[in-house]
């Protein structure tokens, strides 16, 4: 019986070892390399795979490594071609989140801000007659 939990203890172990012993950070850095402005939206997903995310005009890839995190962003135009690329690790991401915090975007270029500071932006009133 006791040598049953000490097997079973040693094997445990073992495992555990085992398998810290074989894992390999993923070479990021050398994917991030294998893209290049200029690249079409299906020449990068060819490098990287499906993203992660997709939000308009960019793609976001989020290796949640326990080293070190990584967030590779592509900012595409209207014919699905990158036109910036960006490299942000979780530090660079916790520094520009301190930095804007409690700032209101701006409004998007053509729409009138409200009459007074902090009034609601055109899309967001009520028309009347609603």
């Amino acid at each position: 019986m006791r040598a049953n939990r000490w097997l079973v203890g040693i094997l445990l172990v073992g495992g555990l070892v085992a398998a810290g012993c074989f894992y390999h950070r993923a070479n990021i850095e050398r994917w991030y390399a294998k893209t290049a402005v200029g690249m079409t939206k299906a020449q990068i997903i060819k490098v990287l795979g499906p993203p992660t995310n997709i939000l308009e005009n960019e793609m976001f890839y989020l290796y949640d490594d326990p080293k070190n995190p990584v967030r590779l962003r592509y900012v595409l135009d209207d014919k699905d071609v990158v036109v910036a690329k960006y490299y942000e690790t979780k530090k660079d991401l916790a520094r520009k989140a301190e930095e804007t915090m409690g700032q209101v975007p701006p409004p998007t270029p053509g729409e009138e801000t409200g009459t007074y500071p902090g009034a609601p932006l055109e899309r967001f009133q009520k028309k009347s007659g609603m």
